[in-house]
């Protein structure tokens, strides 16, 4: 048995040619500030603007959230506002100088793990934010807390690298002494889980004030004993898994519902084109379903698109069939090539 492709015109040879795409998830205990870490790494890089910021710190103020301004560049539902608390998965975007950057902020909090375990299955590596504080690190890891819990998740979906941001170390006045104690206990236990030394990375950091976001602080000398890289840095020497363009579509399905991709709504299917290409106005086939499905239009994070490539996460929205078995279709069920010639 073989297989004939039917690529309609597409050109996989440019593919390669753009900017690897990187898939990472933002994982940690509750409240241990991811994201008002990546709202504000998202500020710095230019993706939210001033007038934005000044807007959350207005609002937040008046909410009595005053130190929630960056994250809600990423909470930007209303109860996660009032909660202060991320419910859902947020997904974002930046560029470095050479990788395409998806971010998926996941839940911290216990309830929304279904959530959390959505976007870790479709990244290629992760960020742990741990809070330094005595009790909100004892709780994320002594009590039978998240930062262990999600670290377990994280292995067992395939994320093989993690950055490990030990967060808010200013209220230990950037103790090396502290760092070193946070970063001996989670990379034992790291290694437990079968990570590798070589694919951890430990960085002291504070995202609400931005220390070693994007730049190391020149006139903080109490952080002289670090030399290590950024952030930023650190996420842009992140090796890209390699990408399989050319063999059959195999588009993983993360997430379903009611989606909005420009002015056009409908059914949509979030997920992660695992190989191959998934086009506009193509048919396709859902499994273990085996139905038959027409994509209306694409939608990610640049926007509207014609075409997703493997690496690469993203919403199709179907062509509206009132006799299609929306309520059917399942978390990590697969949508494959229909238009396949077997021979």
């Amino acid at each position: 048995m073989k297989y004939e492709k039917n690529i309609n015109n597409l050109s996989l040879l440019n593919l390669e040619d753009e900017k690897p795409n990187l898939n990472l998830v933002v994982i940690g205990h509750v409240d241990s500030g991811k994201s008002t870490l990546m709202g504000h790494l998202l500020y710095l890089m230019g993706e939210v603007d001033e007038k934005t910021i000044t807007k959350y710190k207005k609002q937040s103020k008046q909410d009595g959230k005053s130190t929630f301004h960056f994250a809600w560049a990423l909470d930007e539902d209303s109860e996660e506002r009032k909660r202060g608390v991320t419910v859902d998965i947020a997904y974002k975007h930046f560029q470095t100088k050479n990788k395409n950057i998806t971010v998926m902020d996941a839940p911290g909090h216990q309830d929304f793990i279904p959530n959390m375990i959505t976007g870790t299955s479709a990244a290629d590596c992760g960020l742990l934010i741990v809070d330094s504080g005595k009790n909100s690190f004892d709780a994320g890891f002594f009590s039978g807390g998240q930062t262990k819990e999600h670290a377990i998740l994280a292995r067992s979906l395939g994320v093989k690298k993690l950055i490990i941001c030990v967060n808010k170390l200013e209220i230990w006045d950037w103790s090396k002494e502290r760092f070193d104690y946070i970063k001996n206990l989670l990379n034992d236990y790291l290694l437990s889980l079968d990570f590798k030394n070589e694919d951890l990375y430990f960085l002291p950091i504070s995202g609400l004030q931005g220390v070693n976001l994007i730049k190391k602080p020149d006139d903080l000398t109490k952080l002289l004993w670090y030399e290590g890289n950024t952030l930023i840095e650190l996420i842009d020497s992140l090796e890209s898994p390699s990408r399989d363009y050319e063999s059959p579509l195999r588009f993983s399905i993360n997430d379903v519902g009611t989606t909005k991709v420009e002015s056009l709504q409908g059914f949509g299917i979030f997920g992660k084109v695992e190989s191959g290409v998934v086009e506009v106005d193509h048919e396709y086939l859902i499994t273990p379903l085996n139905i038959k499905v027409k994509i209306r239009a694409i939608g990610c994070d640049l926007g509207k698109v014609n075409l997703l490539k493997a690496g690469t996460t993203g919403e199709l929205l179907l062509l509206n069939d009132k006799s299609l078995p929306f309520d059917d279709i399942r978390y990590l069920y697969f949508i494959i090539l229909f238009n396949y010639l077997i021979i």
